[in-house]
């Protein structure tokens, strides 16, 4: 699981970065489909720790 945690955020800040650079409209929305990913995988690894973006 941490693997394709660790994997998972190397994708998003990429596209996050991609993003900021080209301002493509179909990266942005991989950019935030990422997010949700990791903070869906993150909210797994921490079921405790506040969300401190809801």
């Amino acid at each position: 699981m941490m693997d394709e945690f660790v994997k998972t955020v190397q994708e998003m800040r990429n596209a996050q970065k991609e993003y900021f650079k080209t301002r493509d409209k179909a990266i942005l929305a991989k950019s935030k489909e990422l997010e949700r990913k990791v903070d869906n995988m993150l909210s797994n690894l921490a079921p405790n720790m506040p969300n401190l973006f809801q």
